[in-house]
């Protein structure tokens, strides 16, 4: 039974922007480090993204072959001067073209282009728009981990966690060719990954509470922490297969 990652990918960019807060994630410092803490265990360079200057230096010549982490949440930060609309088909391109893993970490990915300005189902389908698919997340159910859930658990030592989950963001997939489920309640998918080209999109539509009804902060800090190093986990189960 294999209990760890195999990848030759070596590079995560973590997009945290200072001053820009999160939304279905409590601390956004707190997803970072996590993210940080599971790859470097695989020898990744970690590279964090915490100024829109430092972000757009970035996009102007978009590296091949990393996983891009989005610590916001709900919240897909776009830069001064950029139509939300241009930002997140252009993002959409890069994955397609450039092969990035982008993970999303927390509930509903694109929703808000800044804290309080929401662009709703738009901004998912408007990224997804590159490869004609589109998605509902606004779903609220109790999902179970699937077979390749399962693996990914226990190839990331995290087999102490309850099998079915509470999740506040469950996509419902449109036209796509090729999807790997992590957990899924029939057609609604709390965690999955869609193929996009040469690259893949990976939605974990969790919040910090983690379907709790009145979480403790001490459980709200813990689910900050698993939603984290479960979406570096399913990142690390793709670029595996590649």
């Amino acid at each position: 039974m294999e209990t760890d990652f195999a990848t030759t990918w070596q590079n995560i960019y973590i997009l945290n922007i200072r001053n820009v807060g999160s939304s279905f994630i409590g601390n956004k410092n707190a997803v970072e480090t996590a993210i940080s803490n599971f790859v470097q265990r695989y020898n990744f360079t970690v590279n964090t993204i915490s100024t829109y200057a430092a972000l757009r230096t970035f996009l102007q010549n978009p590296p091949r072959n990393i996983i891009f982490a989005n610590t916001h949440g709900e919240i897909m930060p776009v830069p001064r001067g950029r139509n939300w609309r241009n930002y997140y088909r252009d993002l959409g391109k890069m994955v397609r073209d450039f092969g990035w893993i982008l993970v999303n970490v927390g509930g509903y990915p694109f929703y808000y282009q800044r804290p309080g300005i929401a662009v709703g189902q738009d901004g998912l389908n408007t990224f997804l728009s590159v490869v004609n698919y589109s998605a509902n997340c606004m779903n609220v159910t109790a999902t179970t981990f699937t077979e390749d859930g399962r693996n990914v658990l226990r190839r990331g030592n995290m087999t102490a966690l309850p099998q079915t989950i509470g999740v506040d963001r469950c996509a419902r997939w449109t036209g796509v060719t090729q999807k790997i489920d992590f957990m899924r309640n029939n057609v609604l998918y709390g965690a999955s990954a869609v193929r996009i080209g040469r690259g893949w999109f990976i939605h974990l539509g969790l919040s910090s509470a983690l379907g709790r009804q009145n979480p403790t902060q001490a459980q709200l800090n813990s689910g900050d922490t698993l939603q984290g190093n479960l979406g570096t986990a399913f990142a690390l189960y793709i670029a595996d297969r590649l």
